[in-house]
Order: structure tokens, then C-alpha cells, then sequence
């Protein structure tokens, strides 16, 4: 049921509802030719008529976002989505008022949008932007993957997102959307490039967890020895050595470890070689 307020009492409702859609397809025709400020007017006038319809507030809107009257448009925005519901579009002109706000309210009100109008890309890509920006990398990588699960043909959105998995280090996802690229259009040279660096890149990340899993391992294997053979032997030569010559430099605790810990260097120095070398191929 329309409700309006009495802007002259004769005029009946069907003339009053005339009135209304007259001052809102003229906010529209002023916002076409970029006259903000009057479809603003026109809209107020609408609203006047009748505050329960959201087309005024949409118009008066758009042309107060226009403006960069971001607080004006998002009370706007805001009473079409009371009016309309859950399934209003106006969800993504709020979004984009929060979004030039940089607010992060943005993500709420771009996913419920997202709910009901899945197919809109655009409106992923500001998602993704959005969340790139605020360095959320794992949102981005999901919204593209979206994407590319509607249509896996698209090279910019591989490029996209392989550019995202190297900022979070995920080389061997990356090299996958990279090759998937050259598999679609073998002429990308740049690309090329890419997946021969991160293979090296890959690779010497590769080398460098193995390089952390030696010196476990050599730690662990130092705490074996020190418990199961070392602290033995050198309590035995302790007890045996009471008021004798206890000759430190011959302990095992002693001259073990030194031979230990080059051993462990020996392997850092290896794989340093190894790994200077890649980089300057």
C-alpha cells in the first residue's frame, strides 16, 4: 500500500503517484546529462510526495554519489534497501559508496549483492581490488577462482591470480596458472619468463626447507648421541678421573661437537653454493 503526504488535497492518489514518477524520470533525465544537483531537487520533490516507494531515494542517490555526498547517498541507498529487501540491487551502490570510503562494510554489503546476482564480474573484480588493497590475498584468490570456474578460457584472470599466489608465495600454484596460460596461448613471452623464474625460485625454496630439515635433524641427532652415548662416557671418565688427571680436551662432549657442527656447515655452505649459483643462471 502506497502512503502519501498531503502535498494538496486535490489531487487524488492516482494524481499524486503521476506527480511522483513525473519528478523521478525527470531526476533521471537531469543525471543523464550530468545535472546532479537539480535531479537531486527533483528527487527531494518525489520523496515529499511519498517516502514510501524507493525510486526517488535511488535517483537522489546516484546523483548524490555523483556529487561525492557519500553520507547523503548511503542514507539513500540504505532506505531503497528497507524498502526493496534482501534482493535490492542498491546493496552495490552502497558498497560503492563504502568503497570510496574505503570502508570495510564494503565486502559485506558487495557479498550479499553477490547472493542474488552471481553472474555480475564487475562486481567481483571490485571485490577483489577491494580486497587486494587491504591485503586480504585469500579472498582475492577465491573470488578469481570463481571467475575462472565460469569461464576457464580467460587469460587476464589466470595472470591475475597467479600474480596473487607469488605475493603469497604459493610458487607451485602459481607456475600452475602460468602454464596454463602458455597451454591457451603459447605467445606470451613475458609469461614464459615468469615460469622459468619460478621454477628456480621453487626450487631453491625447495632447498632451502631441506636446509632447515638438516640442521633438525642434526640437532636431533646430537640430542641421541648426548643422551644415549656422550653424558655416559663422560660420567664414566669423571668417576674413573677422581684425583686424577681429567683431560677436558680429550671428552667426547668436547671434541664431538665441533665435528657435528661442521658438518651441519658443510651442508648450510653446499646449498648456499648451490643456491647463488641458480640465481645468477
Amino acid at each position: 500500500m502506497i502512503l502519501f503526504s498531503s502535498c494538496g488535497s486535490d489531487l487524488s492518489d492516482a494524481d499524486k503517484l503521476k506527480k511522483y514518477k513525473y519528478h523521478v524520470s525527470k531526476a533521471d533525465s537531469l543525471f543523464a546529462i550530468k545535472k546532479y544537483k537539480d535531479a537531486v531537487i527533483q528527487g527531494d520533490s518525489a520523496i515529499k510526495i511519498t517516502d514510501t516507494l524507493a525510486n526517488a531515494f535511488y535517483s537522489r542517490g546516484v546523483a548524490n554519489f555523483e556529487l561525492n555526498l557519500l553520507d547523503n547517498a548511503k542514507e539513500d541507498f540504505s532506505q531503497v534497501i528497507d524498502i526493496e529487501g534482501e534482493k535490492s540491487r542498491a546493496y552495490r551502490n552502497r558498497a560503492m559508496v563504502y568503497l570510496k570510503l574505503n570502508d570495510s562494510d564494503f565486502i559485506s554489503d558487495i557479498d550479499k549483492y553477490l547472493l542474488v546476482y552471481a553472474n555480475d564480474e564487475e562486481s567481483r573484480q571490485l571485490k577483489v581490488k577491494f580486497s587486494e588493497q587491504k591485503g586480504d590475498l585469500s579472498t582475492a584468490v577465491k573470488e578469481y577462482s570463481l571467475l575462472i570456474a565460469k569461464d576457464s578460457t580467460k587469460i587476464d584472470l589466470y595472470r591475475k591470480r597467479g600474480e596473487l599466489y607469488e605475493k603469497q608465495k604459493d610458487y607451485k600454484q602459481a607456475l600452475a596458472d602460468y602454464r596454463t596460460i602458455i597451454r591457451l596461448s603459447p605467445n606470451h613471452s613475458d609469461v614464459k619468463q615468469k615460469i622459468i623464474d619460478l621454477e628456480k625460485v621453487n626450487l631453491i625454496k625447495k632447498k632451502n626447507d631441506l636446509l632447515v630439515g638438516y640442521f633438525i635433524l642434526s640437532y636431533l641427532v646430537y640430542l641421541v648421541l648426548s643422551s644415549v652415548i656422550i653424558r655416559p662416557l663422560v660420567k664414566r671418565k669423571a668417576k674413573n678421573h677422581v684425583g686424577g688427571n681429567f683431560i677436558v680436551g680429550k671428552d667426547p662432549l668436547v671434541w664431538l661437537l665441533p665435528f657435528i657442527f661442521a658438518f651441519i656447515y658443510f651442508l648450510y655452505y653446499k646449498n648456499i653454493i648451490n643456491l647463488n649459483f641458480m640465481l645468477n643462471v
